[in-house]
């Protein structure tokens, strides 16, 4: 996935929905090998391009919102779990 992620870097550039996705799996890989910081690192790397890409409010960015919440949440910090959920649901 690391590659993938080089890959639509490299072709689509940093502020685009194929490197969004790319960096989201990627996140979302950590996530459920408990490798949460990196998990959240990805994640918020995601967001940021697929805001870029496809603005605050579409499908897309309520669902990389709705996978950083959760590797938020894992890690403890609930309180802005919530606040991002309640994000995705005013984006998508």
């Amino acid at each position: 996935l690391e590659q993938a992620c080089s890959v639509a870097l490299r072709v689509a550039g940093p502020l685009s929905l194929p490197y969004a996705l790319a960096l989201d799996r990627l996140g979302s890989l950590h996530w459920t090998t408990g490798r949460l910081a990196d998990a959240e690192r990805h994640l918020r790397a995601a967001l940021a391009a697929c805001e870029a890409a496809t603005g605050p409010r579409s499908r897309d960015t309520a669902a990389r919102l709705n996978n950083l919440a959760l590797a938020v949440k894992a890690r403890g910090r609930t309180a802005e779990a919530a606040a991002l959920l309640e994000r995705a649901i005013e984006a998508g």
